[in-house]
């Protein structure tokens, strides 16, 4: 991470300190969080990332800009019902760059008890204790499981949020989750000639059902996106339309039948993900499952999921995951007498829709060896190794070089704190 790149994280830092050394004011709340991280792996061949909303991978070298990233938060008591909450995050973007993005300014309405009403920028939640995926002090690991958390996944919302919560006599308390409204964030995607996808404007609702009861915490819910624009520009346009000339030659439907297939916009994406945690305070379990619906001939439907433990010993807690991802095996896309034909574009097309069609083919497990430190109060030092196996695919890493045999050791270390008084 160059200088010129870490200016952003060093302004925020810096806006914190300053903040902090404020007078306190009862309705004004400040708080922030970081990690300051390295990960490293056993091979140049392909390059591991924590997610598809960063650019940065890391290879056989050290990379800090993979999980390092600063977050400083505000919120103001407007009322007895009425709460702002405004949080900026600076870390890799989809580009490369380090600017500071917004990721919450909502505001919060309780109009009665057991009420809760949120209007604007939503943080979305994936893990059984919340929105936090970044915020690395809040869970064991250096980060959330890749296989289950490292695809297209949006990590905040411009919508409404409706939860009514119930208390039981028993102690249970369940949440009830409504929330909709448009995304507004770009994906990195491992190809130079359309380097991200774009998903503004598309469309996502969820629905959960969360339950809490002393050390448990459960999250049940269903999500689903419409994507509303099309990815890949002229070139993509131009492989379908000469699809479709195909399709009006032969007087066959197949082939134009294979591009709609590829087209981004308009595709629908379903996931069921059920989630659970157990934290008695010595002992921390999680675990999570989840499986993706999608008709795109490039994106398989999946199945993914994790099962995490770890037990604390004063200070110092190990732990242990579990990790498994597999897509669905599609048969190839028919092209009929298409596949047959001489010359030099229909055998190119052909490749082309060969390799689109596994491009997103993942079959990956990891087993993941770890230790937190809490070696001060709201801040940890976390190191974990990571064994994957990949079989038959790349799936969640990038291509730097062909003949991976789908082995990899990945070694993270990761200083994770907290500041402040936030939400």
């Amino acid at each position: 991470m160059r200088l010129g790149k870490s200016i952003p994280l060093l302004s925020l830092l810096c806006l914190a300190v300053a903040l902090q050394a404020q007078e306190p004011d009862p309705r004004f709340r400040f708080g922030g969080f970081g990690t300051l991280g390295a990960v490293a792996t056993g091979t140049h061949q392909v390059a591991f990332g924590r997610d598809t909303s960063e650019y940065a991978h890391a290879t056989d070298r050290p990379q800090p800009g993979v999980d390092s990233r600063i977050g400083l938060q505000w919120s103001s008591r407007l009322s007895d019902t009425l709460l702002w909450t405004f949080q900026v995050l600076a870390k890799n973007q989809y580009d490369n760059t380090w600017r500071p993005q917004v990721e919450w300014a909502c505001l919060a309405w309780t109009p009665a008890a057991g009420w809760l009403v949120k209007a604007g920028r939503l943080g979305l939640e994936g893990l059984p204790n919340g929105d936090f995926a970044n915020v690395g002090y809040t869970y064991l690991w250096v980060r959330p499981p890749v296989e289950l958390f490292g695809g297209t996944n949006p990590s905040f919302l411009n919508g409404l949020e409706l939860t009514r919560s119930f208390e039981r006599a028993d102690g249970t308390t369940i949440d009830v989750k409504l929330l909709g409204g448009f995304m507004d964030e770009k994906f990195a995607v491992d190809n130079p000639a359309a380097p991200y996808v774009d998903t503004t404007g598309s469309t996502e609702w969820t629905a959960a059902l969360k339950a809490r009861r002393g050390p448990f915490r459960g999250r049940l819910a269903y999500s689903q996106v419409r994507f509303a624009k099309e990815y890949g520009g002229a070139a993509s346009q131009a492989f379908r339309d000469a699809l479709a000339s195909f399709s009006t030659f032969l007087n066959d439907p197949r082939p134009a039948q294979v591009a709609a297939s590829t087209e981004l916009r308009g595709t629908v994406v379903g996931q069921v993900q059920l989630g659970v945690s157990w934290d008695s305070g010595r002992i921390q379990a999680d675990a999570a499952v989840a499986r993706q619906l999608i008709h795109h001939l490039g994106l398989p439907s999946s199945w993914k999921g994790f099962v995490s433990i770890g037990c604390r010993f004063g200070q110092v807690e190990p732990y242990a995951v579990w990790a498994r991802a597999v897509s669905d095996s599609n048969p190839p896309p028919d092209l009929g007498p298409m596949a047959s034909l001489p010359g030099p574009l229909a055998p190119a097309l052909v490749q082309t829709i060969d390799t689109t069609a596994r491009a997103g083919d993942v079959d990956q497990n990891t087993l993941s060896a770890g230790l937190r430190w809490d070696f001060a109060d709201h801040a940890a030092f976390k190191v974990q190794v990571d064994r994957v196996r990949a079989h038959n695919s790349t799936g969640l890493w990038w291509v730097r070089e062909p003949g991976w045999d789908g082995k990899a050791t990945v070694m993270s270390v990761a200083l994770d704190f907290v500041f402040g008084a936030g939400r």
